[in-house]
């Protein structure tokens, strides 16, 4: 073909030469599109358009009319709106071929050499997801360039083309850890995979992918995940694990959330996120469950034009999603995975035994891999085997016909029979090390384990690990870290833990692992395997099965330990509540002549609900603590008063604090609790405008800080420099400097030099000096607060660049 260039009238000629006989001329197709683009431009002389069609005349007027018109509606809309109207008029090819005019289009585009090739890709990409299900977008979107190019306004398409689409070239970044690669062996599954590309990926029509645990809903998941990232069909790829709810699980995965935020915050950050991917993200959710508090979530996701494929173990009710059920494998298909993993060669005396025992246990895919292995490794008869299974008495109820090929479908329940059919025959070969190792890792299905927490928690060694790898019990993964180098993770699924639960006794094995979390959660001392946040997630797998087996003081003390790292680490307020009102209900029911634990369950749910900004329920609980532990009356009153503080209630809050400082006199004397009560009642007289008894309070405050047996030199420092911002607040900058040097001094005496705590000490000095006209200094210690910031926080810190604007001000 003769190399063109991809301008509005070439596009014009490949419309025409594709027409149809209702588009009877030249005239006709430019007079159409024309209308299409522009349907307000009816002022073109009919004379015009041969011209336009030949490239004689400008567009100008066109391209005019075009641009008003995405002013007032919208790029997007605009599109759709023509797209729409291209649709309407080619109803059935009838004016002209879709596909062969596609086709011709982007051969002329990979020829112009003068495409950017930001676009080429982007438009090819956008190919790759929208020729089948919006074509006429497509089109809507080359005759739009085109009319771009004709005007020599490439500048201009290129900025809205990337902020519409944020196309990669090379490759679809990851916002969150990739998973690992599917097995190599994956086998069918072709007519799956055809729908979800279709639905999902082409027409972003979000996909549940259901089915029984074990039958290979995540293996197609990641096939699914590996196809759409080699042909780059996006340009963002997230791929979830399911954990407790659906909000945190997608913080917790998204690798750029900042961890040292609230969860509120790491929420509205994660919103962001989502927003900016302009409807250019695929992704996958595994093992989702359905219920009130996801589903509000997974909605708002929808919203924000996510293309989604979750998996489920559920039914799925739910309008916004389509279900594709994933039923057993084929008998042949079946019969081949079967041969994968036994390996040897099967007599083919056997292959009729061999095929009734994968129909007996409904070909399914988990299954067949476990039973290849355990008659291989344990060198078991097909016959035996058959038996046994037959023994068990299976039932399916009711025979589901699923296709020609396999004669019935395998159930939860008759699915779980299997399983522990199977291991009542295997386990009595099994040596006590790896049963021993099976039942530790069954109280965390699902859950992967790096060979150095395997070592720790269970204190086993390689060859047992192995062995349970090499039967299939174990699965092993081999992840990607940022850094380029490999590690493998090892996971016991969720079907055999439950089998495995159901079979052996779990007492011993929980009480192993209590006293491992009881010297985790009380000293992280030697304890170097969880990083951050990880320690949440095996802590709650363990409290959850202990909680099922014990009702004792250390169920109460695990559900408690898991609602501090849950608000503390992840910030997830509610959830840490939900746990801890579980905690103080097992307490009230089994412990009930006892107040020892009670006061402080209640003082902690409080404080959460308080943090949550759920004032009425913070206050119900603190109020509870307030009447049933006296030992910790004075932190309780303490917090009301801050409740009543946040609500602006300053002589309510006055009266809780003093009512606190007086239990702590009474209780502790000179102490540093009693010291800080004193400090909290001056910040109140300050806000009171009492300029002379918050003075009072904050000399008792500090002459009781300097007299203490052991020093606090930095709540000494904090007294300092709250006494000074009231002197500020007096105009007495002389007496406000002397105080902020003493406050540096303390600091310097317990801080690194970069610790953000000195920068606010140099920023305060820095106000200081300006007020009082020694500029000097006052830039010496406003570059010093730029400068530690910068070290603490980077440059586009909120606070850095607080401390840039002072400086910058300053010199200027």
């Amino acid at each position: 073909m003769e190399e063109k260039a991809f301008i509005f009238s070439t596009i014009l000629q490949v419309f025409h030469k594709n027409r149809s006989f209702l588009w009877e001329n030249e005239k006709a197709v430019v007079e159409d599109l024309l209308m299409i683009l522009a349907p307000e431009y009816c002022h073109v002389h009919r004379t015009m358009f041969l011209r336009i069609y030949k490239n004689q005349r400008g567009t100008s007027g066109i391209y005019a009319n075009v641009k008003e018109q995405i002013k007032k509606e919208g790029y997007a809309a605009y599109l759709q709106a023509s797209a729409a109207q291209l649709a309407e008029k080619n109803q059935g090819n009838a004016y002209f071929d879709l596909d062969a005019t596609i086709q011709e289009l982007f051969v002329i585009l990979e020829q112009d050499a003068a495409v950017p090739l930001r676009i080429k890709d982007g438009l090819k990409g956008m190919r790759r997801r929208k020729s089948s299900s919006q074509p006429y977008l497509l089109l809507a979107e080359l005759l739009f360039y085109g009319l771009e190019v004709k005007n020599n306004k490439q500048a201009t398409y290129l900025d809205l083309f990337s902020s519409q689409y944020q196309v990669a070239s090379e490759f679809a970044s990851f916002l969150t850890p990739p998973p690992a690669r599917p097995v190599p062996h994956f086998l069918g599954r072709n007519e799956v995979i055809t729908a979800i590309f279709n639905d999902c990926i082409y027409a972003n029509q979000p996909i549940a992918l259901s089915g029984i645990p074990g039958i290979g809903k995540t293996q197609l998941a990641k096939t699914i995940w590996e196809m759409v990232k080699e042909e780059t069909l996006f340009a963002h790829m997230a791929w979830v694990n399911f954990g407790t709810d659906l909000p945190t699980s997608l913080v917790d995965s998204f690798i750029d959330i900042d961890t040292t935020k609230s969860y509120n915050e790491k929420l509205q950050l994660l919103r962001k996120c989502l927003r900016s991917t302009k409807n250019n993200l695929f992704i996958v959710i595994d093992n989702f469950l359905f219920d009130g508090t996801n589903l509000a979530f997974l909605q708002e996701l929808v919203s924000y034009g996510c293309s989604i494929l979750l998996t489920t173990k559920e039914p799925v009710d739910y309008d916004y999603f389509k279900e594709i059920k994933l039923e057993s494998l084929p008998a042949d298909q079946a019969y081949q995975l079967f041969t994968y993993h036994f390996v040897e060669p099967i007599a083919i005396k056997q292959e009729r035994i061999v095929q009734d025992i994968l129909s007996e246990i409904g070909y399914h895919t988990l299954m067949i891999e476990l039973l290849a292995k355990t008659i291989r490794l344990n060198a078991l008869d097909f016959q035996e085997v058959l038996g046994q299974l037959k023994a068990g008495m299976i039932q399916f109820a009711p025979r589901i016909p699923v296709n020609a090929a396999h004669e019935k479908l395998l159930s939860k329940e008759t699915l779980a029979i299997h399983m522990n059919t199977l291991f009542s025959v295997v386990t009595p070969d099994f040596p006590e090390k790896e049963k021993e190792l099976l039942a530790y890792l069954s109280v965390f299905p699902n859950l992967p384990f790096s060979w150095e927490l395997l070592a720790e928690m269970f204190e086993t060694d390689a060859s047992v690990v192995q062995a349970l790898i090499d039967k299939s019990w174990i699965k092993v993964e081999h992840i990607l870290e940022p850094d380029h180098s490999a590690r493998k993770l090892y996971t016991l699924l969720e079907t055999p833990a439950l089998t495995i639960r159901n079979q052996l006794d779990l007492t011993v094995v929980l009480n192993q692992l209590a006293t491992f979390f009881q010297k985790l959660t009380y000293s992280r001392d030697g304890i170097s395997s969880f990083e951050g946040r990880e320690i949440v997630h095996y802590l709650e797998r363990f409290v959850l099965c202990f909680t099922s087996y014990f009702k004792d003081i250390r169920t109460v003390i695990f559900l408690e330990k898991l609602s501090f790292y849950l608000s503390e680490l992840t910030g997830n307020h509610p959830l840490a509540a939900q746990y801890l009102e579980q905690a103080s209900a097992i307490y009230q029911d089994y412990f009930q002549h006892e107040e020892l634990f009670i006061g402080g369950l209640e003082h902690r749910l409080g404080t959460l609900y308080y943090r949550m900004g759920a004032v009425e329920l913070a206050e119900q609980h603190l109020n509870k603590a307030l009447e049933t532990r006296q030992l910790d009356l004075a932190k309780t009153v303490h917090n009301l008063g801050a409740l009543s503080l946040a609500k602006g209630h300053l002589n309510e809050a006055e009266q809780h604090y003093q009512q606190a400082l007086k239990i702590k006199i009474e209780l502790l004397g000179n102490h540093v609790l009693t010291a800080k009560s004193y400090q909290d009642l001056a910040l109140i007289f300050t806000k009171q405008g009492k300029f002379d008894s918050a003075k009072e309070y904050y000399t008792i405050a500090i002459d009781m800080l300097m007299h203490l047996p052991k020093k606090e030199a930095f709540i000494l420092a904090v007294v300092y420099g709250n006494l000074s911002d009231l002197y500020i607040e007096e105009g007495d900058y002389e007496a406000s400097e002397a105080l902020l040097l003493k406050a540096l001094s303390e600091k310097k005496d317990v801080l690194a030099e970069n610790h953000p705590s000195m920068a606010v000490a140099y920023m305060d000095l820095g106000i200081v000096y300006q007020k009082m006209k020694q500029l000097e200094l006052a830039t010496q210690y406003y570059q010093k607060a730029y400068l530690t910031r910068v070290e603490c926080f980077g440059k586009e810190h909120p606070e850095t660049k607080l401390a840039f604007d002072a400086l910058h001000a300053l010199l200027n």
